[in-house]
């Protein structure tokens, strides 16, 4: 960000009152899954109703704990804002899968949910929110998830600004862009 080759990050906090994380053990250094994402999945129409809330037109990779939180999320997306959200897991059959996530790159979707897919090498530069709907005790983990929201649109003009000692023109550059953030 300070080079100028990844956008600024913002962030705004939902309180969600019916998530619960107190009584989630911890395995390897971050929560067990299963045990969050039944918690989560309690607080998803906090998650849902806060998002559309708060950033009601930005286009957002969400993050969550396990399959049913995910897939619930994505009920209450579409419930609330028809034809807007898609589900991804594990059980999404390959070529299924691709031919969503290809579609949510093109806009056809808002909200891209997912467990555990959409993390590491996840490359969507339209998306300019973050739903960090998966609590982790993880840095690594959180940087990847935020990671997938810091990079600016191809057609913000980087390659105009060329060599490292030019970092505030790039940042002046994503700043002017269409994408100057990410939530």
């Amino acid at each position: 960000i300070r080079l100028g080759w990844l956008v600024r990050i913002r962030a705004k906090p939902v309180i969600v009152e019916e998530l619960d994380i107190s009584n989630i053990d911890v395995v390897a250094g971050d929560f067990v899954a299963r045990q969050l994402d039944k918690a989560v999945l309690k607080a998803v129409e906090g998650v849902v109703r806060g998002t559309l809330e708060h950033e009601p037109e930005r286009t957002a990779i969400g993050f969550f704990p396990g399959v049913a939180s995910a897939e619930f999320a994505c009920l209450r997306f579409n419930a609330l804002k028809p034809g807007s959200a898609i589900c991804i897991s594990d059980k999404t059959p390959r070529e299924e899968r691709r031919e969503l996530v290809a579609d949510f790159k093109r806009g056809k979707y808002q909200f891209l949910l997912n467990c555990q897919l959409a993390s590491e090498g996840f490359d969507a530069p339209n998306v300019n929110c973050i739903l960090l709907a998966r609590p982790t005790k993880s840095l690594s983990l959180l940087a990847q998830f935020i990671g997938r929201g810091s990079r600016p649109l191809p057609d913000a003009g980087l390659h105009l600004a060329p060599g490292a000692d030019h970092a505030a023109d790039r940042q002046a550059l994503i700043a002017f862009s269409a994408k100057p953030d990410c939530m």
